[in-house]
């Protein structure tokens, strides 16, 4: 990142800019001081989540000293992307890109139970999907009593006995199509007491996703 100081000055956050440039440096020796001084709180009160990109990273700083010298390996970068502007102001970043996907697959497995999709989410990460998404019993119960979002539901597979009361949508990326059947049956295999349907067009895909863009609505509904 190359930022602008509150003063006036320019610096560029990168790893290792503590070695080249004074004002780096600075702020590099006061913010591993202020980690290494708070290192257990940060380590109990931080989440330990994925996605997270507001507020000071400053568990994402504490994972960088670990690894040697901070002047070599701390990149303040990481603590101006949750900043907001309170900390610089950004004037251009280089930012780390990845390929778009020619091809996405979607699995939707129906349960009637919450329990039982919560529970079958750690073996579905294993096949590593680009998502998991749970709609709850709420959701499809009111679904079920709008007349609008009913018809969402007759996309999704029925669960193998009672009523639906839980979907997981598990997303599949491949720049090759063929994979999908293949991802499928693995999916079939990690949780065979679950119903399950692959959609790999994006009509199909559009039509399957509608009950979860409709969650938002149907929660303010109630």
């Amino acid at each position: 990142v190359d930022a602008l100081l509150a003063g006036g000055t320019r610096v560029r956050f990168e790893e290792g800019a503590a070695l080249n440039d004074p004002v780096a440096r600075r702020l590099t020796d006061g913010v591993v001081d202020v980690v290494r001084r708070h290192e257990r709180l940060i380590r109990e009160r931080f989440p330990k989540t994925l996605r997270r990109n507001a507020g000071y990273g400053l568990d994402m700083l504490l994972a960088q000293m670990q690894s040697g010298d901070p002047l070599r390996s701390v990149n303040l970068a990481k603590l101006l992307c949750g900043s907001e502007g309170t900390l610089a102001l950004t004037l251009s970043a280089k930012l780390l890109l990845h390929p778009i996907p020619r091809h996405r697959g979607l699995c939707v497995l129906s349960f009637s139970s919450l329990d039982e999709a919560i529970e079958c989410v750690p073996s579905l990460l294993k096949l590593a999907p680009s998502a998991v998404e749970l709609l709850d019993d709420m959701i499809v119960q009111t679904a079920l009593a709008n007349l609008e979002h009913r018809a969402a539901l007759e996309y999704l597979p029925r669960p193998k006995s009672g009523e639906l009361m839980a979907v997981l949508y598990v997303e599949f990326e491949a720049s090759d199509a063929s994979v999908f059947e293949e991802k499928h049956a693995e999916v079939r295999s990690s949780v065979p007491g679950a119903s399950t349907e692959l959609y790999t067009t994006p009509e199909t895909i559009a039509c399957a996703l509608r009950l979860r863009q409709a969650g938002e609505p149907l929660l303010h509904s109630i």
